[in-house]
């Protein structure tokens, strides 16, 4: 009940709604609650300075309560500024690009935007065709897309199922969809950098062994990167389906607060 579809991003948000989420197995009895402008709620109004937080279904909190989400407990440690969890469960690099086209139209006070990457994001930028089918059969919605045209990044529209792709199509399709993902990362950086705001990328704590490319890393600086893998890692700090408890949570919040308390120097 708090997604509706959209004719670029495939499916977002619907402005103030509310939803019931219970999962008996993974032992989780949820409420989402949506605010006016189709993020996640954090208790702060708009006008103020904004970090932004983008990402899947790890950055908008799945199976855990609205007050237990890092981007609502990095709210409350950080009163003067409005922390906006534009997250939408199931989305990728793709839909963060144009969601946060959308968001620098709407706002002119986006001091940081921080993109909460996680490794299944890349099927999804690449559309994996067991990622559209899985879209279709269980929601009825279609993936955006991005492709290279003479190395620059060209929007596809939503993606029918005809685009879907197949390890067999490739020799190997997991540095392919590295490729692309890459660049969409850099594009997402590029634009926050055109915007005067700073970019951050975080590793989320996702149960996996990927590493990011050097190339991109290096791209991204030290100031620019943040794995946070390392710090959540314990079994107890996960659902069975990996995604981070409300435990997992409170130690991300934990990590990111000290990144954003000063911002770095200009060059």
């Amino acid at each position: 009940g708090i997604f509706q579809s959209h004719p670029q991003l495939g499916w977002e948000l619907i402005p103030n709604s509310i939803g019931s989420h219970k999962d008996p197995e993974l032992e989780f009895d949820v409420t989402y609650r949506v605010d006016s402008l189709k993020h996640r709620v954090t208790p702060a109004p708009y006008n103020r300075s904004k970090i932004v937080f983008l990402g899947g279904s790890f950055t908008f909190g799945h199976g855990v309560d609205d007050a237990q989400v890092f981007s609502y407990l990095l709210q409350k440690r950080m009163p003067n500024t409005k922390i906006i969890d534009a997250a939408v469960q199931g989305w990728g690099t793709a839909q963060a690009y144009l969601k946060l086209q959308q968001l620098f139209d709407q706002f002119d006070d986006i001091e940081t935007v921080v993109y909460g990457y996680i490794a299944d994001h890349n099927r999804r930028n690449f559309l994996r065709k067991e990622w559209l089918e899985l879209l279709l059969n269980c929601c009825n919605r279609r993936n955006p897309y991005y492709y290279l045209e003479n190395d620059k990044l060209i929007f596809g529209g939503l993606a029918p199922l005809s685009k879907g792709v197949s390890p067999s199509d490739y020799a190997d399709l997991a540095s392919e969809e590295q490729r692309i993902t890459d660049r969409l990362i850099l594009a997402l950086k590029k634009l926050v950098e055109t915007n005067g705001a700073r970019f951050m990328l975080v590793f989320l704590p996702d149960r996996s062994s990927k590493q990011l490319s050097e190339g991109l890393k290096a791209k991204l600086g030290s100031l620019g990167y943040l794995d946070l893998r390392p710090k959540v890692f314990a079994d107890e700090y996960f659902y069975s389906d990996h995604h981070p408890k409300p435990s997992a949570h409170k130690l991300i919040a934990e990590e990111l607060e000290p990144k954003f308390r000063t911002r770095p120097a200009e060059g």
